[in-house]
């Protein structure tokens, strides 16, 4: 049975809405697939900055109600998500409901920074100390995991090219987890790509990005620049509720 038809939706919090008694007949109609947020304006002043595209953040929720067959009554019926943004919460004629079934493969990540944090208050703070500590933690928690098909020690990080600190990580996980692959995703250009003049100073070859020692007058002033925009206060926060109705 499909459900991606014939749900409302709210934008903005709505307290009582996971009721099965509420009344959502004001609210939008649609179908799913559905993401509200690319349908505000642009908002240069979005606590989002340009990390969220400039749109703001926020509460929305999705009711939907619906009838089980005669012959599903009295079965374990499974209600299966194919995605679901940022943090969310489901409930079912009122009463939470705690995990949902995503048939889904996954990467698991453990560091979008090492020693240079991108931003002022992020883990780059605490890599030197905690990274193994961390990472083994990860690994022994998601291991058991059927989805996990491979490990990654860093995204979007600028020192990859350290060898000692990707042995070091590679060991800590395989410390726990021999069974699996470990990648590391070479994005570490990212945005500050085009702060090096399209390019300049960077050597391209399939699955590699390489870039200019870290402590290069480029690398460094983008670094630094990152690091000034990054200090302003934002609220990334986005929240998306569902309530069902049966």
């Amino acid at each position: 049975m499909s459900f991606d038809l014939g749900w409302k939706f709210h934008l903005g919090d709505v307290t009582g809405a996971q009721a099965s008694t509420f009344d959502d007949a004001g609210w939008q109609s649609i179908d799913v697939p559905h993401d509200w947020s690319i349908s505000l304006p642009f908002n240069q002043s979005s606590k989002a900055t340009y990390e969220g595209g400039y749109l703001d953040g926020g509460v929305g929720w999705y009711r939907k109600s619906f009838a089980v067959p005669a012959a599903g009554v009295g079965q374990k019926i499974y209600l299966q998500f194919d995605g679901v943004y940022m943090d969310s919460t489901v409930w079912l004629n009122g009463t939470q409901v705690c995990a949902f079934e995503c048939d889904v493969t996954v990467m698991d990540e453990a560091f979008d920074c090492w020693y240079n944090g991108k931003h002022t208050y992020d883990y780059g703070r605490f890599f030197r100390q905690w990274a193994n500590t961390d990472i083994e933690d990860m690994v022994a928690r998601d291991m058991n995991h059927p989805s996990v098909f491979v490990w990654s020690i860093a995204n979007e990080v600028g020192e990859t090219s350290d060898s000692t600190t990707v042995r070091q990580l590679m060991d800590a996980i395989k410390a726990v987890d021999k069974s699996r692959p470990v990648a590391c995703p070479l994005g570490g250009g990212g945005y500050r790509r085009s702060r090096l003049g399209g390019h300049r100073g960077c050597q391209l070859r399939p699955g590699t990005v390489r870039l200019p020692a870290h402590g290069s007058p480029d690398v460094e002033d983008v670094w630094q620049r990152d690091r000034v925009r990054s200090e302003q206060p934002r609220d990334l926060q986005h929240r998306e509720h569902a309530a069902l109705v049966l």
